[in-house]
């Protein structure tokens, strides 16, 4: 519990000098499958961390399939879950009823080849069609670390083009 006070007091530090948005990445929670006493515990540590906390939060999921556990990260009392659409197939999840907003990982991370803007763009059409989440954030599948700096800034700019391709389409 020690790890967990300090953790929250980083999140009050960050939202204190104005961070809006606060990502929980959660790569591990896909490569195993959680127990209910597990998955359980996990949603009590998170209310402990977010409780008061007026940014939106999210759990990001990715380096694997998601499938199995969003249902249960639906009920985590956070804003977004994020999903790797490059890990998890979207035709899997599509029809998951998705009461919260998602943080679509839709651009890849871990590939320097850029991704078209119009089959990206016609993704997010289709997952908000399907998944009907009530927010979405548009976003890579993780973070851009691992890509040489230019390639990152080329898929940051791609992320923009889509961005501006969505306009008043969702």
């Amino acid at each position: 519990m020690d790890f967990s006070r300090i953790i929250k007091a980083e999140i009050t530090n960050l939202t204190n000098r104005g961070a809006s948005f606060i990502q929980f990445n959660e790569p591990a929670i896909t490569w195993c499958t959680l127990t209910k006493e597990e998955i359980n515990l996990a949603k009590e540590a998170y209310r402990f961390l977010i409780d008061d906390v007026s940014a939106r939060t999210c759990i990001h999921t990715y380096f694997g399939d998601a499938t199995h556990i969003l249902s249960s990260l639906l009920d985590y009392p956070v804003d977004y879950i994020g999903v790797d659409f490059y890990s998890t197939t979207f035709e899997e999840i599509r029809e998951i009823s998705f009461s919260k907003g998602l943080l679509c990982g839709c651009i890849d991370s871990r590939s320097s080849l850029l991704e078209k803007p119009s089959n990206i763009s016609s993704f997010i059409e289709d997952v908000n069609e399907y998944m009907k989440p009530q927010d979405m954030v548009i976003s890579q599948n993780c973070d851009l670390e691992l890509l040489p700096r230019n390639v990152a800034e080329k898929k940051v700019k791609l992320l923009a083009e889509v961005l501006k391709m969505l306009e008043g389409k969702l």
